[in-house]
């Protein structure tokens, strides 16, 4: 079982407001997913396990919201985000929720079994394209145990959290 923190999740997630994402086409917001069993059929075809797919059928809002690293993503662009091909986020055992405010991958590790499961962290976005599985997790910088204290601390702790893969790159080399 992946610990999440479903209460920190919950409870941060509860305050934050629908994202608005200021393109070339001006202002643009996610409509509302509804179907759920698309979802859950999407999130079995992409081989989640069980308890991950109950979590995110539960708790992954329906539109993306605003948080201060980006936006926590939506059925949509969760789905559009871990389904792209160009990079081996998911093959290498993280599913993606966020991006930072440079484009990193804000990622939850979600092997079976694995040591780190539950942790969040980064991925440097720009760095992974198109990299195998393996090298791929090679690049993961773990910053929180679950995606509810990672989310907290984005809230909650600004100040003293990492911005991007660098910042938390940096911030782990100096806590060695």
């Amino acid at each position: 079982m992946i610990p999440f923190d479903r209460d920190d999740f919950d409870r941060v997630a509860g305050r934050l407001s629908p994202y608005v994402d200021y393109g070339p086409d001006g202002e643009e917001r996610d409509k509302p997913w509804r179907d759920d069993a698309a979802f859950r059929t999407w999130l079995a075809d992409h081989e989640f396990q069980e308890d991950v797919q109950d979590f995110l059928l539960h708790h992954l809002p329906r539109v993306s919201l605003a948080m201060n690293h980006g936006p926590l993503l939506g059925v949509q662009k969760f789905m559009g985000e871990n389904g792209e091909v160009g990079h081996q986020v998911l093959k290498a055992g993280f599913m993606i929720v966020s991006t930072g405010p440079n484009g990193d991958f804000i990622v939850v590790d979600i092997r079976d079994g694995g040591a780190g499961a539950g942790h969040t962290g980064w991925l440097p976005m720009a760095m992974i394209w198109r990299m195998e599985a393996q090298e791929v997790r090679s690049h993961f910088v773990a910053t929180s145990a679950t995606l509810g204290q990672f989310l907290r601390a984005s809230e909650e702790e600004w100040e003293t959290v990492p911005k991007d893969w660098y910042d938390a790159r940096d911030s782990a080399k100096h806590a060695s």
